[in-house]
Order: C-alpha cells, then sequence, then structure tokens
C-alpha cells in the first residue's frame, strides 16, 4: 500500500486488471465508496433511458437507498422472501406492472454473501428495458452456476470496506457489460475527482 501512493496510477490499473481477470466482467472501476458506485452506475444509466425509479429491496443496506436518491432518482420498495432474502417475485410483478415505462433499473442484493439467481430479471429487463443493477457488495468471490455474481446485469457493485470480502478500509468496484460502459464513465468522470487523497484517507482509515 505505501508503494502504491508513489505509483497510485500504476496500482490501480494493477488492481483493475485483477479484478476483470477474476470476475470476467468487461470492463472494471475502482471508486473510493460502494455507495459511489452506485450512484455513478445510476448516474450513467440515466444517460441511456429517461426514467426516474429504481426497485431495491426493503431489506438491504441503507447505503443503496442513498445512493437512488443522490442520483435523483425515487426509490421503490420491494419486499422479499424471508427464506432468500431475494426479491420477491410476486411484488416484483405488482410494482413493475404500475409503470414499467417509469422503472429504470431493479437492484437485486446478494446479501451475506448469498448468490441470487438473476437470471429471470434478466429476462424482464429485456422485455420492458429495465437495467439490472446488482448489489454484490458482500459477495465478491461468490458463484451462481460458476459464474461470479455481480456479473450478470448491466452493471455490478462490489465494496471494499471493512468486513467485505476484500477489506482495504474503504472503497467499492464497478463492474458494468460494454453497453452501458462509456455512459458510466463519463458519470464517473464528471463526478469523482481527488483520487490520491481518497487513496491518502483510504490507508489511514486502514491504518487506524
Amino acid at each position: 500500500g505505501l508503494t502504491a501512493l508513489w505509483q497510485p496510477q500504476a496500482a490501480i490499473a494493477e488492481f483493475r486488471n485483477a479484478v476483470v481477470e477474476r470476475t470476467g466482467s468487461p470492463v472494471c472501476h475502482p471508486i473510493g465508496a460502494a455507495r459511489a458506485a452506485l450512484t455513478v452506475i445510476f448516474l450513467g444509466l440515466k444517460r441511456l433511458a429517461a426514467r426516474s425509479r429504481v426497485i431495491v429491496p426493503a431489506y438491504t443496506c441503507p447505503t443503496v437507498v442513498q445512493a437512488v436518491l443522490k442520483a435523483g432518482l425515487e426509490p421503490v420498495f420491494c419486499d422479499i422472501s424471508p427464506q432468500t432474502l431475494d426479491l420477491d417475485r410476486g411484488a416484483l410483478s405488482r410494482l413493475i406492472d404500475q409503470g414499467p415505462d417509469r422503472i429504470l433499473a431493479i437492484v437485486p442484493a446478494h446479501l451475506y454473501g448469498l448468490a441470487q439467481d438473476v437470471r429471470d430479471l434478466l429476462a424482464i429487463g429485456r422485455e420492458s428495458g429495465i437495467f439490472v443493477v446488482e448489489d454484490a457488495a458482500q459477495a465478491f468471490g461468490a458463484l451462481f452456476q460458476g459464474r461470479m455474481v455481480g456479473t450478470w446485469g448491466a452493471a455490478g457493485v462490489y465494496s471494499l470496506g471493512r468486513g467485505k470480502c476484500i477489506p482495504a478500509g474503504h472503497g467499492g468496484v464497478i463492474g458494468s457489460q460494454e453497453r452501458c460502459a462509456a455512459a458510466i464513465a463519463e458519470a464517473m468522470q464528471e463526478t469523482i475527482s481527488g483520487q490520491t487523497g481518497q487513496a491518502l484517507a483510504s490507508l489511514a482509515m486502514f491504518a487506524g
């Protein structure tokens, strides 16, 4: 970590390449926090579709809702299955039926490392023009049918915070498919700055 402070761009590039290789995601962006990662994703997707609602699990980390609000979007809460902690499909269908043309994204969460099956959500997304954004903050390395969670949808988020699978103090990673990559990269360029300061803050937090 100390060495990386002297050559931050080389260290970031090395980390990015390692994540791309491990996840199989075609595009990867390290960022200061997982909440910021989600916010940037939503800001990017807003460039691709003029919609304003994001369906999120009613039971999940509060930073997911904060990211939706920060991006100027409306969170819509969906009940979850108490057996799987996944989105309840009946409740989800009712929410979508209220106005599919207003829904920008659905956010399934792989809580506690539990890999959820999002294939039906992807089918819904293709039919209705809704993006699937995976919250894999707690599930880096978890696999579903041999493929890492966070790489199935249009975009996914991993957390590097304390207690996560890669505990680097704080930080996050955006993974995205090529069709969304340019819009997300543009949103990131406009909203994120001060990478060196973030690196120093990360070191201080980790050391503390």
